[in-house]
């Protein structure tokens, strides 16, 4: 479905000393129309040193190969193995999956990664590389975007949204999180409908994700179960 051409674009690093871009994550098939969970940006930045371009590009079509990887450059590092916010994403698309989604993309509107999202304000715009999650979401044209997390519906509003929904970023996450319908409704290319919701950081997520019950309960009548392929 995916070239490795189009992959190595979205992925190699802007800077000659710089990180890997980090376009997604596969859990289950790369299909059109499925389920984006996004956040600000990824948390663990990998290096050309830690894995070669072609392993790399590879590992990021699926989990199962990714999440040994990332595990072991994190060990490495002596940080641990999963972060809480690798825990709750897991647990999330899991639960999607469970509910029939065919193939969900773990994703970032900055697909630049840093170890702390408030050190993006010291990366410039340009090699944020907004571009990268539009051209992600225009080729997957997902049914269903999930943001998690303040930062990430703010930087989702203010490069990929249309101006119109400005309003959003004066309403609380509980609010928007406890809506019973989308921030937002749009059509892609191939006039197929698609639905953005907004929830909290998947940190807070865990195991279980009881607290975030609600959530999933308003967002079940919105998921696709048919992979359009």
């Amino acid at each position: 479905m995916i070239s490795d051409d189009l992959l190595t674009r979205w992925t190699t690093p802007p800077t000659i000393d710089g990180p890997f871009l980090r376009p997604f994550v596969c859990r289950g098939h790369l299909v059109h129309h499925g389920v984006f969970i996004a956040g600000i940006n990824p948390g663990t930045p990998i290096y050309p040193s830690d894995i070669s371009p072609s392993e790399y590009r590879k590992i990021l079509r699926s989990t199962e190969q990714f999440e040994p990887a990332y595990s072991a450059i994190r060990s490495k590092r002596g940080e641990s193995a999963d972060g809480r916010t690798r825990l709750g994403l897991r647990s999330l698309s899991n639960w999607f999956l469970a509910e029939g989604v065919k193939g969900l993309l773990e994703t970032n509107v900055v697909p630049y990664p840093t170890r702390k999202a408030r050190q993006l304000k010291n990366i410039s715009i340009e090699h944020q590389s907004h571009w990268v999650f539009r051209e992600v979401c225009e080729t997957f044209r997902p049914k269903l975007i999930v943001l998690h997390g303040k930062p990430s519906r703010d930087k989702f509003i203010d490069y990929v949204a249309p101006k119109s929904l400005q309003w959003a970023k004066n309403v609380s996450m509980e609010e928007l999180e406890n809506r019973s319908e989308p921030l937002m409704v749009g059509k892609w290319s191939d006039n197929e409908p698609y639905f953005v919701f907004v929830c909290r950081h998947l940190m807070y997520y865990g195991i279980c994700g009881d607290s975030y019950l609600p959530f999933r309960n308003a967002i079940k009548s919105y998921l696709t179960l048919d992979d359009h392929s």
